[in-house]
């Protein structure tokens, strides 16, 4: 039953698009969360097993089988909002991929950012933070303008409202939002207005 399960909802994030990963269930896992819990509905200790795989989200599906037929409950567990619904196993990918392009949908003309990424190391880092802003379907050019120390100062033309640009920019394991620095007098050149300031995550 496990294994179907995962099989069809593998299926369905992957014709949508959704990438999705699955709890390894190993002792570091069940040390944390155990099935009573999920079906208990303790979701923060769902979430806090969960660290461990830097997920975006989390999606927490409780399945039986009713009359042969499988249905779930859905459990959404994002950054700033919770949802839930019932649905079949499939359906829970399909309405996962739905809020995602709610989140994410791309609307308004250009315009113009300036992003501050901190902790970029080495070469590595600074390929990796562009690779993934060129990934990014909000953004439409990627200017590298300074590289100091470990600071990387980009310019970026986007697409859609600033919100959007913010959440998009947390997606994966790459940049994470920093408080900004406090006002530098000597400082030139920096637009405080529009910079938007990250860290790469090691």
């Amino acid at each position: 039953l496990v294994a179907s399960v995962l099989a069809e909802l593998s299926t369905a994030a992957e014709r949508r698009g959704v990438p999705m990963a699955f709890p390894l269930l190993d002792s570091q896992d069940l040390a944390l969360v155990t099935p009573a819990d999920v079906w208990g509905g303790f979701t923060s200790r769902v979430e806090a097993a969960s660290q461990r795989y830097r997920p975006d989200a989390v999606l927490i599906g409780r399945v039986r089988a009713v009359g042969g037929v499988l249905t779930a409950r859905w459990q959404f567990l994002g950054v700033d909002e919770r949802r839930e619904r019932r649905s079949s196993v499939a359906e829970g990918a399909e309405w996962l991929a739905d809020i995602y392009a709610n989140q994410y949908a791309v609307t308004g003309g250009s315009s113009v950012a300036r992003l501050i990424v901190t902790e970029v190391l080495s070469f590595a880092d600074y390929a990796r933070v562009l690779k993934h802003l060129e990934g990014l379907s909000i953004i439409e050019s990627v200017s590298v303008e300074e590289l100091r120390d470990d600071q990387l100062i980009i310019g970026l033309t986007t697409r859609g409202r600033g919100d959007v640009l913010d959440r998009a920019l947390t997606l994966g394991d790459v940049l994470r939002p920093v408080s900004a620095p406090a006002p530098n007098p000597m400082a030139v050149g920096l637009d405080r207005i529009t910079a938007r300031y990250f860290r790469v995550l090691h």
